[in-house]
């Protein structure tokens, strides 16, 4: 038996990834197939040309894990084949309640007549945890005390409902003690998902520079389906109260805040956050929609009406290019560096811009190639709606609606989305 796993930042395009999954069967067992550019065609080459030619004496598992991550219009789940040969198995999850993709399967498979294709993951019972924990400990060569182990068996025995993400959630915050800390009581308020993952959010708040932190998540959740590594350090050296917390004790020459805080970041949230391809660029995004909407609540909504225009405001900048080649003024209440480097009015300006990524309507490559810049067309628009209208109006008309340049990309893209993003917002 074969299996066969294709992770990659095009996954959440059904119709790239089954394109995928068909370039790889081909290599594998040396299946000529034709490029394909329909939906319709894709699924007829795996059904029809790739499928048969598979050997009968060897076995094909494709596992399709939380296809609830996919880009709405694969919800219908008509992609799927409903037949399979006999040596060919394919295994998909899914949320039960998202999008209607459960109730889409129970029909284009049948429930009625093969119950048996729909299985239910129960949650865990403590001891199932207990064992699991063990294992888990072993790969990540750790070990926990008698008391460690003893608190958390009784912690888990008090729980109703043992969700896998609640388990894993937890077991990621045991699995970092070590023998000689004292057992953090806090724990023990910890009674479902989105618990442990303020608990998450705290604890990295501590870690890294909270300023830094509280505002990065923002941007990361703000942005529809993921936000680009450039596009998020880019925005965050924006970002004036980012930039306080991280240059405390000198000024920059350069107002750009240091890579190594975002990667800091990326590497303890890894976990939790996974890369896919939106507008053909590789983006970030929360892994499970829980993070979204626990940092919904725990970011964004606290942002008093000043913090959240600014937010917006620092995006609509940097897709704009606001600052493109211009020395931003920068003000500070900081007595050490006004006295340090004798500053009128605790105001400077830097000596060099943000080096943001340049955000043109089109790009051309070294061939002359020309590619659209969908990531401005798709969320400029939406993060521009989301300013006052004393903002938001004139940007509007002069960036958008009385800009030929604009309207006409629009046009070739098939790019209507921002009409009703604004005309709902202004």
């Amino acid at each position: 038996m074969r299996p066969l796993f294709r992770t990659t930042p095009t996954s959440s395009s059904i119709f790239k990834a089954l394109t995928s999954i068909s370039l790889q069967l081909s290599q594998i067992y040396n299946i000529p197939i034709e490029s394909c550019t329909t939906m319709e065609q894709v699924c007829d080459q795996l059904v029809l040309i790739i499928f048969p030619q598979i050997p009968k004496n060897e076995y094909l598992l494709i596992l399709l894990d939380s296809i609830d991550q996919l880009l709405a219009d694969a919800y219908h789940c008509k992609w799927l084949p409903v037949r399979f040969p006999p040596n060919i198995k394919c295994i998909v999850s899914t949320l039960p309640s998202h999008g209607n993709i459960h109730d889409n399967l129970k029909v284009i498979l049948n429930e009625k007549e093969c119950p048996h294709l729909f299985i239910n993951v129960p949650p865990f019972d403590a001891n199932t945890v207990e064992s699991v924990y063990d294992d888990w400990l072993k790969m990540k060569k750790r070990s926990l005390s008698d008391d460690q182990r003893l608190f958390i068996k009784k912690f888990m025995l008090e729980k109703k409902e043992i969700l896998p993400l609640f388990m894993k959630l937890v077991f990621d915050i045991i699995s970092i003690w070590h023998s000689y800390d004292p057992i953090d009581e806090r724990i023990l308020q910890l009674n479902k998902v989105d618990d442990c993952i303020r608990y998450l959010f705290q604890q990295l708040e501590v870690t890294h520079n909270s300023t830094l932190f509280k505002h990065a998540m923002c941007y990361m959740t703000t942005f529809r389906n993921g936000i680009s590594q450039n596009e998020l350090e880019d925005i965050l050296s924006l970002d004036d109260d980012v930039l306080r917390s991280v240059f405390q004790h000198y000024i920059p020459p350069v107002r750009r805040i240091p890579g190594i805080l975002w990667t800091r970041i990326k590497n303890d949230l890894e976990e939790y956050i996974t890369e896919k391809e939106v507008d053909d660029v590789p983006v970030i995004h929360w892994y499970h929609r829980r993070f979204i909407e626990v940092a919904n609540a725990f970011y964004i909504s606290k942002l008093n009406s000043d913090e959240r225009s600014t937010i917006f405001q620092n995006v609509v900048d940097f897709f704009n290019e606001t600052w493109k080649g211009k020395n931003k003024p920068f003000k500070t209440d900081n007595q050490k560096l006004i006295a340090k480097y004798q500053l009128n009015n605790g105001e400077w300006e830097t000596q060099g811009n943000s080096l943001a990524t340049s955000q043109p309507l089109e790009f051309i490559d070294a061939e002359g190639r020309k590619q659209y810049n969908k990531r401005k067309l798709n969320e400029f628009p939406l993060f521009l709606g989301q300013l006052s209208g004393a903002l938001a109006i004139p940007l509007a008309a002069s960036e958008i609606f009385f800009n030929y340049a604009f309207m006409r990309t629009c046009s070739i893209n098939k790019t209507v989305e921002f009409f009703l993003n604004l005309c709902v917002s202004l």
